[in-house]
């Protein structure tokens, strides 16, 4: 089993180089979907066995040992972001498999897959920094891929303020290497136990303003919608940059919160969760830009993951569990926006009317990823929501409802969409593989919400009982949200003063690099008061 670690960086590598030479033949086309799905089968092998076994698999590249070598690892943790990666990338092949894309995307596609996936499974330091790079890199072509809808100066902006956040993490991981001598993130993690801590504040702000820059987190949250929104870029790239590359964040928070496992400084990260979540709804009620309403609804949920990762043992696993959910709505919601944006040719939420007659299913989709959004019961946000939050102190709980109170009034919003007549022109959408791949992310929201009980208990032993007080007081109290939400909704928001300067307001590099600095400065003076 350990073997196989090596062929989910390298297959996607293949893939690639095949479908450059051959991204025209539908015979090419076909088996790149064909060895997608083998990855998938793979990974969720992988899972299996590493759940059952309780053990990590790993393997050390060249045979040297890990010390001197690179090693990949896959634990439970590890797999599980593998599976949801190979998972995304197959349904992006089914969904892009029409495209009149050149032969670059698919390349650039696949690259990106084995890049993500060998960030999930490397155990050292400065070969997962390279592979970020190439992800950053693959980013900012995919931006401005289209020619006719170019980006650049968002781009540029991405790119630039990438090379800053990642010197946060250079310097870090140089710091570790002096301290320890190895670049082995387990075997660091050993050698800095015994270290004065005070030696390790500066490293571990160091790595975790860069980790808190890659999940968006405020106040450097201003690069994400900027990306997702940026017109060049393909559907199915912002359903993985949403989905996956922002979740690659989550899990390096996890490792280097391990790493430096001696400071502990949660009430600072739930609160700036808490607050990029509200800061997140209320930049999503002021735009009219649909893929820009969508990356504020990722930001939200991100908020919320990373709140409930420092609440303990119950919630840490439920934000595991939504990390998935928020993977699978998004991915949905981006697919069923690039269906919608191709139709109507505009991204602006008050132009688009009357979806439901011009195309049943990706208005269906948009109402099922809505719904497990804003965690409605028997939809996957429910239990996500429950197992984060409803073991928490109390104040926390109501400003989670409070947040999810607010997503259910975007949701609501959004979803004006698909009412009313139909302005203008519209192009009818034929591409069958679009509507299988959204069909299948929107099957598994609800899947998951009538079945995620079984899962969880089956992956994190956590017996879930939906008949319990607990579980069917957050469920009523977000049923009775959306009740509620619908009858206050009685305007639009594009006139009031408050969402026009909350619309206004774009921050550019000088403030963004700014907003790294800031943050840098607030986690070192937590983790010295804290620790």
């Amino acid at each position: 089993m350990a073997d196989l670690l090596v062929y989910f960086v390298l297959t996607p590598i293949l893939i690639a180089v095949f479908m450059y030479l051959f991204s025209h033949a539908a015979l090419g086309r076909l088996l790149a979907v064909l060895l997608q799905l083998g990855l998938v089968i793979g990974s969720f092998l992988l899972f299996i066995y590493v759940n059952s076994a309780y053990e990590t698999v790993t393997v050390n590249i060249g045979n040297y040992r890990s010390v001197l070598g690179i090693s990949l690892g896959a634990d439970y943790i590890s797999s599980l972001f593998v599976l949801l990666t190979n998972f995304i990338f197959l349904m992006c092949t089914i969904y892009s498999y029409k495209e009149n894309d050149n032969k670059l995307f698919w390349f650039l596609m696949f690259v990106w897959q084995a890049a993500i996936v060998g960030i999930f499974l490397t155990r050292d330091l400065f070969n997962r920094f390279v592979l970020m790079e190439v992800g950053t890199m693959i980013i900012t072509i995919l931006m401005v891929y289209r020619r006719g809808d170019r980006k650049m100066f968002h781009a540029m902006i991405f790119l630039m303020i990438n090379i800053v956040a990642v010197q946060f993490y250079i310097f870090g991981m140089g710091l570790v290497y002096m301290q320890t001598g190895v670049l082995d993130l387990y075997l660091a993690a050993e050698r800095l136990r015994h270290i004065d801590t005070n030696y390790l504040l500066l490293p571990y702000a160091l790595f975790m303003t860069f980790v808190a820059f890659k999940a968006a987190l405020l106040p450097m949250s201003h690069w994400l919608p900027k990306t997702l929104s940026a017109s060049g870029a393909p559907s199915s790239a912002s359903a993985v940059l949403a989905g996956i590359n922002v979740t690659s964040g989550l899990y390096m928070f996890i490792r280097f919160s391990y790493m430096f496992n001696m400071i502990n400084i949660a009430p600072f990260f739930i609160a700036v969760g808490l607050i990029t979540s509200v800061f997140a709804i209320i930049m999503a009620i002021s735009h009219k830009d649909i893929k820009t309403i969508l990356s504020y609804l990722t930001l939200s949920q991100v908020g919320l993951i990373i709140a409930a990762f420092n609440l303990g043992d119950v919630s840490y696993h439920g934000a595991l569990f939504h990390t998935l959910n928020q993977i699978v709505f998004h991915g949905a919601l981006f697919f069923a926006s690039g269906i919608i944006i191709h139709m109507y040719n505009t991204r602006d939420i008050h132009e688009i009317r009357g979806l439901f007659k011009t195309n049943k299913t990706a208005a269906i989709v948009t109402i099922v990823g809505l719904l497990g959004l804003t965690g409605i019961p028997f939809f996957n946000g429910n239990l996500g929501i429950y197992l984060m939050f409803s073991y928490a102190p109390m104040y926390i709980r109501i400003i989670v409802w409070i947040i999810n109170f607010g997503v259910i009034i975007v949701a609501i919003r959004y979803i004006s969409m698909l009412f009313d007549k139909p302005r203008g022109e519209i192009i009818k959408e034929s591409d069958i593989e679009k509507r299988i791949a959204s069909i299948l992310l929107a099957a598994l929201c609800l899947f998951l919400g009538l079945f995620g009980s079984y899962l969880v208990n089956i992956i994190f032993d956590i017996d879930v009982n939906v008949f319990d007080t607990l579980y069917l007081l957050n469920a009523g109290i977000l049923a009775a949200s959306l009740i509620v939400g619908i009858f206050i909704f009685r305007k639009d928001f594009k006139n009031e003063k408050v969402t026009n300067i909350a619309r206004d307001l774009d921050v550019g590099f000088k403030g963004m690099a700014i907003s790294i600095g800031i943050f840098f400065a607030g986690i070192l003076i937590a983790a010295y008061l804290l620790t």
